[in-house]
């Protein structure tokens, strides 16, 4: 398993080679030294903002489960979450924040803290990308076929979820056969633990709308980043066209066959980029820049993980 996942990441590192190669790295030299560095400064100075919202959003659903964590310690362990899940394909590490909040809580209600926050980014994503793709179609006067499976796939999943009799029968032909039986009754609790949580949470109708305003206030966060590095770089491009393409590439960067979204980030970049007649070079700038900008970020959470590392036990 743990072979053929490490494979299935090559793709986008493998792409991304395929991109430069092709590509005129003088130019995109060219274009980053003639950058606005007080552009790229607010860009960089985003990161704790975005730090912050993303604490703060997790804080709230522990409360709201009636676990016991602070908005500090939430902020650090969410840092190292991003840390470990950008390095993973799909960002599946992120659920190393369970080993930390597990601390001071029950297992199976800190696993569920963190699906639940993770079910609430695609959503919001999802939200966001519909909204993209019909600004998109209504200014090329098309309709983007082939980006509503990016829709259509995140949200039956959701559905999926949300139903507790189907995804229990799905769950028990999958795991029944990977899963030791001595973890069984595990997976079973935080089963269970998650719908009780889920349905904790949407019973608490104000609380929820705070939840979802933080949620899409991280991704706003995260297009104004994107629009910053893209004017940085002295390209012409409307605020509502970034609004509308970068939810839609945040979730390419979620399939699982890239790290930190190196490769897919970029063929996505240059394929909205094209649509307007902006040229490659130009398109791999900006995500090369995004990457520094991630990497920045990351690199709050490798420090916080050094200092306080946990044992992955699979």
């Amino acid at each position: 398993m743990k072979i053929s996942t490490k494979y299935i990441s090559l793709i986008g590192i493998l792409l991304f080679i395929a991109i430069i190669s092709q590509t005129d790295i003088r130019n995109i030299h060219r274009i980053l030294t003639n950058s606005k560095p007080e552009y790229i400064l607010l860009a960089f100075l985003m990161i704790p903002s975005r730090i912050l919202v993303k604490g703060l959003r997790w804080k709230k659903i522990i409360d709201i489960i009636g676990l016991e964590y602070t908005l500090k310690d939430s902020c650090k362990v969410s840092m190292i979450g991003t840390f470990v899940g950008t390095l993973t394909p799909g960002k599946s590490g992120d659920l190393i924040r369970t080993l930390y909040l597990q601390d001071k809580n029950p297992s199976s209600k800190s696993i569920s803290t963190i699906i639940i926050d993770r079910i609430l980014d695609i959503t919001s994503l999802i939200a966001l990308g519909t909204i993209g793709i019909i600004i998109m179609s209504h200014h090329f006067h098309h309709t983007m076929y082939s980006i509503y499976p990016l829709i259509i796939i995140p949200l039956a999943t959701i559905a999926i979820m949300t139903n507790k009799k189907l995804t229990k029968t799905i769950s028990y032909h999958i795991f029944s056969r990977l899963i030791p039986k001595q973890k069984k009754a595990y997976l079973k609790e935080c089963f269970n633990e998650f719908y009780k949580s889920a349905q904790t949470i949407t019973q608490q109708k104000k609380r929820l709308i705070y939840i979802c305003l933080l949620t899409t206030g991280i991704w706003i966060l995260g297009i104004l980043q994107t629009y910053l590095t893209i004017i940085a770089l002295n390209i012409d491009i409307s605020f509502l066209y970034v609004f509308s393409f970068a939810p839609i590439i945040a979730l390419i960067t979620l399939l699982p066959i890239s790290i930190s979204g190196i490769g897919t980030r970029d063929i996505s970049m240059i394929f909205f980029f094209s649509l307007i007649n902006i040229p490659q070079t130009y398109a791999i700038s900006v995500s090369l820049l995004a990457l520094i900008i991630l990497w920045t970020e990351l690199s709050f959470g490798a420090i916080l993980w050094t200092l306080n590392p946990r044992e992955i036990k699979i």
